[in-house]
C-alpha cells in the first residue's frame, strides 16, 4: 500500500472490481499499481504522514485501512481482460464506440486523454474493462 495526495480527480480500481473516483486535495492508501499509476499520469503525488480519507462504512467500522470517501460502482473495472464472462463487447464495438465519443465532453474522457470507460459502456450499454478500453485505444491510436 501506498499512500498518495491527489492532484487532479480521477476514477481508478483499487480491487480490480469496482470503479472508485478520488476526488483531488485528498489523500488515500492505495495498492502499489493504482497508486504508481495515478503518480505516473500525474495526478497524484506521494503524501507523507496524516490521515488517509475514509469512506463513512469504514469510519463507521473502524476500519483498520483507510478506503476512498467515494466509492462507488460504476459498471466499468480495471479488469478482467476481454471476453472473460463472454458476455461483453467485442473490440470492434467498444472502438466504434470510441469514434463516437464527443472530444468536447470532459465526461468522455480521463484526465490522461484516454476514452473514459463509463461513456464507452453508456454508449454500448454494456460492461467495459479499462484492459479492454487500453487494448483498443493502444490499437486506434498505432493507425493513426
Amino acid at each position: 500500500m501506498q499512500r498518495v495526495e491527489m492532484i487532479e480527480t480521477d476514477d481508478g480500481s483499487p480491487d480490480g472490481v469496482t470503479v472508485t473516483r478520488f476526488q483531488a486535495g485528498q489523500s488515500y492508501n492505495l495498492p502499489d499499481e493504482l497508486a504508481e499509476r495515478f503518480i505516473a499520469k500525474g495526478v497524484a503525488k506521494a503524501a507523507g504522514g496524516g490521515k488517509a480519507a475514509q469512506s463513512p462504512e469504514a469510519a463507521a467500522t473502524d476500519g483498520e485501512s483507510p478506503e476512498p470517501d467515494a466509492g462507488t460502482s460504476l459498471g466499468a473495472a480495471e479488469t478482467p481482460e476481454d471476453g472473460a464472462d463472454g458476455d461483453g463487447p467485442s473490440d470492434d464495438q467498444v472502438a466504434a464506440a470510441i469514434r463516437g465519443l464527443d472530444a468536447e465532453d470532459p465526461d468522455h474522457w480521463t484526465s490522461g486523454g484516454k476514452p473514459d470507460v463509463r461513456a464507452i459502456a453508456d454508449a454500448l450499454d454494456a460492461r467495459v474493462y479499462a484492459a479492454q478500453r487500453d487494448r483498443v485505444w493502444a490499437a486506434m491510436q498505432a493507425e493513426g
